[in-house]
Order: structure tokens, then sequence, then C-alpha cells
């Protein structure tokens, strides 16, 4: 539900409220990589761009076959 609302929020452009629903989301599942990826891709898009890079640090860290 909290993935669902913030892709939305996402998709529509609301990048703010999207990276809330990602913040909710990684409460719930911190050592969930994939919410790292989705909520850094959303700084990324609102222009937090060092948010957006320690996000994807910490892709890395929880999952180190996703490093490039």
């Amino acid at each position: 539900m909290l993935l669902r609302q913030a892709s939305l929020h996402e998709s529509r452009g609301d990048y703010e409220a999207a990276i809330a629903g990602y913040d909710r989301a990684i409460e719930v599942e911190p050592r969930n990589w994939q919410l790292y990826l989705l909520r850094g891709s959303a700084r990324f898009k609102d222009g937090r761009i060092e948010a957006s890079i320690e996000d994807l640090d910490q892709v890395v860290a929880l999952e180190p076959s996703q490093d490039p």
C-alpha cells in the first residue's frame, strides 16, 4: 500500500509526497534495497542529488550485486 501510493505520487510528478511515502516504506522494511533505489530515483528527479547518491550507496551496501 505504501509503495503503491508513493509510486503514484512519483508518476504524477509529486516527488515530495513520493519521497515521504518511500520514507515510510523504508521505516517498515529498512533492509529492502529496492525501496532505497526508488527513493533515490525520486530524490534525483526532485533535484536532491546528494540525497539520491546516499540512497544509491545504501542500495550497494544492502545488495552488493547492484554495484555498477
